[in-house]
Order: structure tokens, then sequence, then C-alpha cells
């Protein structure tokens, strides 16, 4: 039997070992060529890990047609949810540096790529823990690669051969149901989730924040009844496909429903036990003294 402190050495090297990793594949489906929207799946990661570009015609994998525009909309609503789902699927998040005008690209990079920074005297207020790593107690993930876009053909396109990192690390590789992307970067279909996923209740941001504490913020601000209802992103890791966002969102509609009907009966049962007070006990609580200032008389 291995010692305690082999033991802990072990656990110790495969959390190392977690925190380093390579997805085996991010597919997408690009034109079969510039004039032939006809999808053809390929492995982003088989584009990675070369030394330089070689930049011809028959060395580039160009996107459908529809991603013709690099201004900052298109990217955000359009580009985007074209590499964030798969990307979804391989088990971590992506985001994008903006457009590089001088070189017509972006660089998709892991939102650890970068050490947190502290910005105001407010933020160091708060309660929650950032995501990202922080600077001398964790490493910034190397992961990235570049999608170009043709001025020329109005085109985006991701080369044949890139430099890019297929590399991750810093931060352990998630099952797909547990990673967590912004509204704006789902598709058409997958839009019907955003709801789930972006409530009032728990707001996505670059730096994702504990339930617990934000349960308990809720229950401050809104009360404790209205804090305990069920909220669609109480259970947002749970779904994975949008049917069954569907039949939970008709659940829980039942759910919220019936816990109203047992709310407003409880109201009501309390109206009724003070009308069935006797006349004198329903006066006292009438002439009951008000605590509010009184008001002057206008003369």
């Amino acid at each position: 039997m291995d010692s305690y402190p082999s033991e802990l050495s072990h656990v110790a090297r495969h959390n190392i070992n977690d925190e380093e990793w390579t997805p085996a594949s991010i597919i997408v489906n690009v034109a079969t060529s510039l004039t032939d929207d006809t999808p053809k799946e390929i492995n982003i990661m088989d584009t990675l890990g070369f030394d330089n570009y070689r930049m011809e015609k028959s060395t580039v994998y160009w996107l459908p047609s529809m991603y013709e525009s690099c201004d900052s909309a298109h990217i955000k609503e359009v580009l985007m949810p074209y590499f964030v789902l798969p990307c979804k699927t391989a088990g971590f998040r992506i985001k994008n540096k903006g457009f590089d005008k001088r070189r017509n690209h972006i660089t998709i990079c892991c939102p650890r790529s970068r050490f947190y920074k502290q910005r105001s005297e407010k933020e160091s207020n708060k309660t929650t823990q950032t995501q990202l790593p922080v600077e001398g107690e964790g490493v910034k993930c190397p992961f990235s690669f570049n999608v170009l876009y043709s001025q020329e053909h109005r085109r985006w396109y991701l080369p044949k051969f890139q430099t890019g990192n297929k590399l991750h690390r810093g931060h352990v590789q998630l099952e797909e149901a547990q990673v967590k992307v912004l509204s704006t970067h789902l598709g058409t279909e997958e839009s019907q989730m955003s709801e789930l996923q972006q409530s009032e209740d728990f707001p996505l941001t670059d730096d994702y924040v504990d339930s617990d504490v934000e349960i308990e913020m809720s229950i401050k601000a809104r009360g404790a009844y209205k804090a305990l209802l069920p909220k669609y992103s109480d259970v947002a890791k749970a779904v994975t496909s949008v049917d069954e966002y569907r039949i939970l969102r008709e659940g829980l509609d039942k759910i919220h429903t019936e816990i109203l009907k047992l709310h407003n009966n409880g109201r009501q049962e309390h109206s009724g036990a003070m009308l069935s007070l006797p006349d004198k006990s329903r006066k006292s609580v009438r002439e009951r003294p008000s605590t509010s200032p009184a008001k002057k008389s206008k003369r």
C-alpha cells in the first residue's frame, strides 16, 4: 500500500496533467470552395502547429458565403458562434481579440490568455472570485489560432497550415454541458437557450460568479419567496440540447404556477381568518395607531 506522501504526490501530478491538455478535435463545416457552399467537415486542430502560413488559394479553407463581413457586429453575432459551439463541444470557452485591420484577421484564444487585472476600487470590494489566472499564482493559457478575412473576396477563411497553439494550460477540460457561453455567441437554434444561460438573476460576464453568493444576494434583494422560486439559470448546467430546454421550461412553468397558486391560497386563507375574527378583534386591528407621522391639516 502506498504511503500518504506518495499518494499526495500522485494526486498533485494528476492535477498538473489535467491542467495541461490538447483537445482531440474542433470540428467545423467549411465550404467546398470559394464558389461552392457544399459543407465539408474539417478539424481545426489539424491546421495548427506549422512553422508559418502558406497563403495560396489551394491552401485555405473558405468559410460558407454567409461569413462575408468584417464589421464588429458581424464578427460578434455571426462569425463567433461558428467557432464557439464546436469549442464548447471540445470542452472549453473562447474569445477573440478583435479585428486586426492591418493583418485582416482575428485571433481566437482562451479567455485565460490574460492575467486578471483589478480595474477599480469598486471591483476590489467584490465578494466573487475571478476565473482568470492571477499573476504570480497561475499561468496564462497559450491556446490560439487565427481566422483571416479576404478583402478581395469578402470572405473569411482558415489557413490549412498556420502556427497557432494547440495546448491548453492552467485549467481543466470541461464536459460540454459545463461550458458557459454568451447568448450573443449562440447560433439561431441554440439562441432559445440564451434565457436559461443569461437571466437577470445570473448574468454571464467574463468573470463568472459563484451561484451561492448570487442566491444569497437575491434573497436579500427580492425576498425569500421570490428567491426560492425555481429559476432556469439554476439548472443551466444540466441542459445539453434545445429539446431538453423546452421540456425543462414547461416543467418549471408548471412548478411556478403551482407555487403561485399556493401563495395566493395562503393569502386568501389569511384574509378569511381576519374576517372570522370577533368584531372587537377586527376593530382593534383597524384602529391600530399608525407609525407614520400625522399630516398637518391645511387651513
